[in-house]
């Protein structure tokens, strides 16, 4: 698994840990644990706990919530649930800039240009980074 999605989680739920799964849960968990411990930050961090539990049978999933309702009202005493919102409105403000950039590339002129670009790009005649230049300059013009 990559450092980088270690890093995002919260609280790790490895589910599945019924019947024949039970042992290999155990043993992923274990290992989660062990690399989890090796990324630790100040003792003040947030440590990310890793349950193991089963979804079907409804083993283990209070446990879980309780993990996930330590970490809500974690971030509530250390300032980070605000700060995270605060983050997410960002990012949702860059989503919308995304998406209505990508959708002014639908008027009939910028659509134009996307379609010529890419064939330059596909019979090797513009790099992807001049495709690009072209693109934006047609919607730019609109």
């Amino acid at each position: 698994m990559k450092r980088g999605v270690l890093e995002l989680a919260d609280v790790i739920a490895v589910n599945k840990a019924d019947e024949d799964h039970e042992r290999t849960s155990e043993k992923a968990a274990r290992e989660l644990s062990g690399a989890l411990r090796l990324l630790r930050g100040a003792d003040t961090d947030w440590q990310t706990p890793v349950v193991t539990c089963s979804a079907l049978h409804d083993i283990n999933l209070d446990r879980v919530w309780q993990h996930v309702q330590r970490h809500r009202d974690w971030l509530v005493e250390h300032g980070g649930l605000e700060r995270k919102r605060r983050e997410q409105l960002v990012e949702w403000t860059r989503a919308i800039v995304r998406d209505r950039l990508l959708a002014r590339l639908q008027s009939p002129g910028a659509s134009e240009a996307v379609r010529n670009a890419e064939d330059a790009v596909r019979a090797g005649e513009l790099t992807p980074d001049q495709a690009a230049e072209r693109i934006i300059a047609a919607v730019d013009r609109r």
